[in-house]
């Protein structure tokens, strides 16, 4: 049988472990998919549901951020509400139980279009990748709100499992994709965000299109990647990773 201190004291470590993510202070949309495979399977490494996992995500938000929104979709968006007084009980109860259906992506940038709201800095996404894409990419998407609203908005896609399909656009610097969760990824997002992850990813991407490009430019590259926390979770590192071994071996 769990014993019940040991069990308080992980509760009180979890909420206690919101101190330690430094906000952004960016205008933010959480969409969270709340369709019906959300809640089978499990995220890879961690015994947890994806539903679990977006509800705490979603819990981050709410208590660092000043200026964001959360939604869920499937086949259609609706508005959560979530505070910062809630715990994680309580959200999970709010994002289950839903009219799910099938999974469009879109939806949280489309909405943004629609609905005329022209200060999102950062649309994430976090899904457990079985998709189906809509009428519309995301990608493509989000380019029309860029073109839109006037801000360079970003795009992170957190996938609790792979499938091997990518959201994003991988030549995007504004766009990520993050497969799996681990303890660094609110950090990894966040600098996303606020610029750092997208000024190296811009440098390794520019890299990449070079016609002599050198080992030693590649390796600078490669650690401020490493400083970003993009290493083995943003998607693009694989690809970056075999670039450099490649030049490593033409030495």
């Amino acid at each position: 049988q769990p014993v019940r201190q040991v069990i308080g004291a992980l509760d009180a470590a979890f909420y206690l472990s919101f101190d330690a993510v430094e906000p952004t202070g960016k205008n933010r949309v959480i969409a969270l998919d709340i369709s019906g495979s959300m809640g089978s399977d499990h995220v890879a490494g961690m015994p947890i549901t994806p539903r679990e996992a977006t509800a705490a995500w979603a819990m981050v938000a709410a208590r660092t951020e000043k200026n964001w929104i959360c939604v869920g979709f499937s086949h259609e968006l609706i508005h959560l509400d979530i505070s910062p007084t809630q715990r994680l009980d309580d959200v999970l109860q709010k994002i289950s139980n839903l009219p799910f259906g099938s999974t469009n992506c879109s939806l949280p940038i489309t909405w943004a279009l629609s609905a005329g709201v022209n200060e999102i800095d950062s649309f994430e996404v976090m899904t457990d990748n079985e998709i189906n894409i809509g009428r519309i990419h995301p990608f493509q998407a989000l380019k029309q709100y860029r073109q839109k609203s006037g801000r360079a908005a970003k795009m992170t896609v957190m996938a609790t499992t792979s499938t091997g399909f990518t959201i994003a656009d991988p030549c995007d610097a504004g766009m990520m994709d993050v497969v799996g969760l681990s303890p660094d990824v609110p950090a990894v997002v966040a600098n996303f965000i606020r610029g750092s992850a997208e000024n190296a990813l811009e440098k390794a991407r520019a890299l990449l299109l070079e016609p002599n490009p050198t080992l030693e430019r590649a390796r600078e590259i490669t650690a401020e990647l490493e400083a970003a926390g993009l290493k083995d979770i943003d998607a693009f590192w694989g690809r970056w990773d075999f670039f450099v071994k490649k030049l490593e071996g033409k030495r």
